[in-house]
């Protein structure tokens, strides 16, 4: 008998067959390169706008009209897949040239990370800081209520069901719903073989990229890189969108012809959607569309194709972001553009602190260099790399800055810390890998040095699985015990928690809770908890309202207590709130005051109300 664990891991594979193999079968029909690569990104293209044509159409989410979509889709991509292959069936394929047993080191050296990977991405799926209250979250609300409509939360009762201000494309959070579908439930574990195979992926990509652009030796050397870089296994096996941005960026390099000679429809159209991907992966990727146009541009492809380019990522990837702008009056919810959009006021003031608190140079001062050593040897060898092959590589330098400067811009917003914010460099990091790749392959030492190159990559290999298993925090700093403990599964962090939340709700009552200290197992434990950027409260950010006004209202609204983190950020924020800051114990109580929290009564006196 299969254990619960087995069960899970084997259901996910199955899902991740189920995901991948329609686009698989397209592309390989197609001769196009790395069809499973096109079969990650076409299926999570095609389950995104699944979800939001079953949205539109008024249709319930669910395992019956997600598989029965998936059917439809996959019948469809078999007949296209059957003319192609009868269309391509008189046309040679390209050589490969045959896999040697001295191509297998640099996937030697990689595979103590791609354990790591796999392994915490099964035993502790799903882990990155804010996965449990966006990513891995808005999968289980989806799975939950059957519907989409609270997404992006703009009301009242959007908030009480996902409290953050988001209006991420849910391509992430699509696939780990439509494997609860399968499942039956709600189960992280599901999801980790999709995590795993993303880094495998990205590894494979890599190579076949440095290969395309420089040579066999650079493939196998960026093979290798990569594999030494634990920011890179770490930025995919959290289990949010960095994976894809990885793979749709790489995919977009891979995929693009070089030249009117070697372009095809079906070239340009898997290029569309390794840039759709980027583009409805995180708002940032938009940037890669751009390039994809200009890189086109820049290589003389034909109008036609350039319209099959624009055409998917119109299909695919405006729609969601159209869809944001309806429901909210901005397409990149909440984000402003530069003030181009309007945004939640009440949120922007904490945006606000966060820039100020989290400042780039502030938090660089802070850490130092020690977040940079994660990606050091990547980094370094991607420098050499574009010092010797500037011309050629032009293209990749500028993606590589691109990224940087948007990881610049995120650090900021990162409540987490700058090592968090580290994993948006994760496609940049790919890149790096290709051009030191072609560093290194034009490096010929004497044979001895050779080998002590290949023992060093090895030891590297070592050291970076053991920081892959325990980023952000350092190995050397854990027993060996502790390095398979570095994350908490989110049913053992909500154990951990449950006496807090009991003590809270023994407090509550029937009362609601207005807080900043958002926990998605809140409502499980009776808790009806609602943010300050929430429009049911946005009174309380209202300079024209005495403070004894705000708090009838808010006891009116049936908001009997506040719960608050203790903190700078918190403190100066609530400061936007003359109530808050004029708040004595005649309006709020103390009790309970544990840990980092503190749990307010809102005290309703006898005292007559100022008008």
């Amino acid at each position: 008998m299969f254990s619960a664990q087995m069960t899970e891991i084997l259901t996910g594979t199955l899902g991740l067959a189920l995901l991948v193999l329609p686009g698989w079968r397209l592309a390989h029909a197609h001769r196009l390169r790395l069809p499973a690569l096109l079969g990650l990104l076409g299926g999570g293209l095609a389950l995104l706008t699944m979800v939001l044509l079953l949205q539109l159409l008024g249709s319930a989410l669910n395992a019956i009209t997600i598989g029965a979509s998936w059917l439809a889709w996959s019948l469809v991509a078999l007949l296209l897949a059957r003319r192609a292959a009868a269309k391509f069936s008189q046309i040679p394929q390209n050589s490969r040239a045959p896999f040697r047993l001295a191509d297998a080191w640099p996937w030697l050296i990689a595979l103590p990370v791609i354990a790591a990977v796999v392994y915490r991405a099964m035993a502790h799926p799903l882990f990155g800081t804010d996965t449990h209250f966006r990513w891995g979250f808005l999968a289980e609300q989806m799975w939950t209520r059957g519907h989409l409509s609270f997404y992006p939360p703009v009301s009242a009762a959007g908030f009480e069901i996902y409290a953050w201000p988001d209006g991420i494309p849910p391509l992430v959070s699509s696939i780990y719903f439509a494997l609860y579908c399968l499942a039956g439930g709600i189960t992280p574990a599901v999801t980790g073989p999709v995590v795993a195979v993303q880094f495998v992926l990205l590894l494979v990509a890599t190579g076949a990229l440095a290969r395309r652009m420089f040579s066999a030796a650079a493939g196998n050397l960026a093979v290798a890189l990569l594999g030494v870089t634990p920011l890179a296994a770490w930025a995919v096996a959290m289990g949010q969108e960095t994976g894809f941005t990885a793979l749709a960026l790489v995919g977009l390099f891979l995929y693009l012809p070089l030249d009117r000679d070697e372009e095809t429809r079906a070239a340009m159209i898997a290029a569309g959607v390794a840039a759709a991907v980027g583009a409805v992966a995180r708002e940032y990727g938009w940037a890669f569309v751009a390039l994809g146009l200009g890189l086109a541009w820049r290589r003389g492809l034909s109008a036609r194709g350039l319209a099959w380019f624009a055409g998917v990522v119109a299909a695919t990837a405006v729609p969601w972001y159209a869809r944001n702008y309806v429901l909210s009056g901005n397409p990149f919810f909440n984000l402003s553009a530069g003030g181009l959009f309007p945004v939640n006021e009440a949120h922007a003031a904490l945006m606000a602190n966060y820039r100020e608190h989290f400042a780039f140079m502030r938090q660089l001062g802070d850490w130092g260099l020690r977040p940079f050593l994660t990606c050091a040897v990547v980094a370094l060898a991607a420098a050499a790399g574009a010092a010797r092959f500037f011309r050629p590589a032009r293209p990749l330098v500028l993606v590589i800055l691109v990224v940087g400067a948007l990881w610049v811009a995120s650090v900021p917003y990162t409540a987490a810390g700058i090592m968090y914010s580290l994993r948006v460099l994760n496609p940049a990091l790919a890149l790096g890998a290709v051009l030191g790749g072609a560093a290194l392959a034009g490096w010929t030492p004497a044979p001895r040095w050779r080998t002590v190159a290949l023992a060093l990559l090895a030891l590297l290999g070592l050291d970076a699985a053991l920081r892959t298993l325990v980023l952000p925090d350092r190995p050397y700093r854990r027993t060996p015990a502790e390095w398979f403990t570095a994350d908490l599964v989110p049913s053992e962090h909500e154990r951990q928690k449950q006496p807090l939340f009991d003590e809270i709700a023994r407090h509550l009552g029937r009362g609601r809770l207005l807080t900043l200290s958002l926990d998605p197992a809140m409502p499980r434990h009776g808790l009806a908890a609602v943010p300050p950027w929430s429009p049911d409260v946005a009174f309380i950010f209202d300079r024209t309202l005495s403070p004894a006004v705000v708090w009838r209202r808010l006891a009116a609204a049936g908001i009997s207590h506040v719960l608050i983190a203790k903190g700078e950020i918190n403190r100066r924020y609530l400061e936007g709130s003359p109530a808050f800051t004029a708040a004595t114990s005649q309006d709020l109580r103390v009790v309970m005051n544990k840990d980092e929290l503190v749990l307010f009564a809102i005290v309703i006196s006898d005292r007559p109300a100022p008008p």
